[in-house]
This record gives C-alpha cells, sequence and structure tokens, in this order.
C-alpha cells in the first residue's frame, strides 16, 4: 500500500506542478463540435398516417357507435318487456275496476250529486294516471309497492261509489251490513 501511496504523491505532485499547462490547453473547435453533435437528442419523426388507416379507424368507431345504440335499444326493450310483463296482471284488475265503475256510474246518473262524483272520480284516474307513469320509473324494488298503490286508488273508487249508491237508496231498502271503510 505505501508503493501505491507513493504513486499518487506523485501523480498528484505532478498535476499540481503542471496546472498551469492544463488550465492554457482548450480543445479545438473540432472537439467541441463533436460532442455538441452526441449530445443533440434527435427530433421525433412526424409520421403522416395513411388515408387508409383513417378510413379504418373511422370505420370501428361506427362500429362501436353501432354497437353501443344496439345495446341500449335492447336494454330499454328488455325494460319494456319487464313493465308489460309485471303490468299484465294489472290490465285485468282494470279490466274488473272499470266495469264495475262504469256499472255504478250508469246506475248513478240520475243522483242529484252526479256531478260532484264525477269529479271526484276524475281526480281518482289523475291520481291513477300519474301512479302509472311512476310505475315506469320507479326501481325494480319499488314497482310492487306503486302498483299496491294503483290498485288500492280503484278499490277506494268502487268503495266511494258503492256509498253513494247505498246512501241514494230509500232508507227502508238500505242493507243493514256494516258500512265499508276507507
Amino acid at each position: 500500500m505505501d508503493k501505491r501511496r507513493m504513486e499518487m504523491d506523485g501523480l498528484e505532485k505532478f498535476i499540481a506542478d503542471q496546472r498551469g499547462q492544463f488550465d492554457e490547453e482548450k480543445p479545438s473547435a473540432k472537439v467541441w463540435e463533436g460532442i455538441v453533435d452526441e449530445l443533440e437528442v434527435p427530433q421525433a419523426k412526424v409520421r403522416k398516417i395513411s388515408p387508409n388507416w383513417l378510413r379504418a379507424i373511422a370505420a370501428v368507431g361506427l362500429l362501436l357507435l353501432g354497437a353501443g345504440i344496439g345495446a341500449f335499444a335492447v336494454v330499454q326493450n328488455l325494460e319494456n318487456r319487464d313493465t308489460y310483463a309485471e303490468s299484465a296482471g294489472l290490465g285485468e284488475l282494470e279490466d274488473y275496476y272499470y266495469q264495475e265503475v262504469n256499472q255504478m256510474v250508469l246506475q248513478l246518473a240520475s243522483n242529484p250529486d252526479f256531478r260532484s262524483i264525477q269529479e271526484e272520480l276524475s281526480r281518482i284516474d289523475g291520481d291513477i294516471s300519474e301512479l302509472k307513469r311512476e310505475l315506469k320509473l320507479v326501481p325494480v324494488q319499488s314497482k310492487e309497492q306503486v302498483l299496491q298503490s294503483i290498485i288500492s286508488a280503484y278499490d277506494n273508487k268502487v268503495q266511494m261509489l258503492e256509498r253513494v249508491m247505498e246512501h241514494s237508496k230509500p232508507f227502508e231498502q238500505r242493507t243493514h251490513e256494516a258500512p265499508v271503510n276507507m
């Protein structure tokens, strides 16, 4: 190790003695140009996309758009099918209530309060229409509750007409059944 240390000391002494010459020497311009050339980053080449590639990209975009629209239509169709399937039982109930209500309305046509009865029936029909619109918009888990509300509205309509019919009869003809509560 002593030999190595002596060599290092000798090298250091040489550098210290010759320091002036090292500082005066400068590389030539040719050397600097070579260094600059090595340091320059090559610029990225600009590639032009051929028209065939543009057409292919446009075709893929249109296919994806078409697939998205098709999937949306299928989902909407399935949702409508579900709505119709759920409403199929409601349709039968609507027919039953419609017949019942029309029969009672015909019997009450001569009632002096018929106009107010019709107004109340129209109000209930408006409620039913609103519930039917809600049925299309509510999440699946809430559809049963809305269906029950629609059925309840039809039932209220029939019960109201039954009470009016019962009160329209002369006192002697009235049945002595328990009154129907809403």
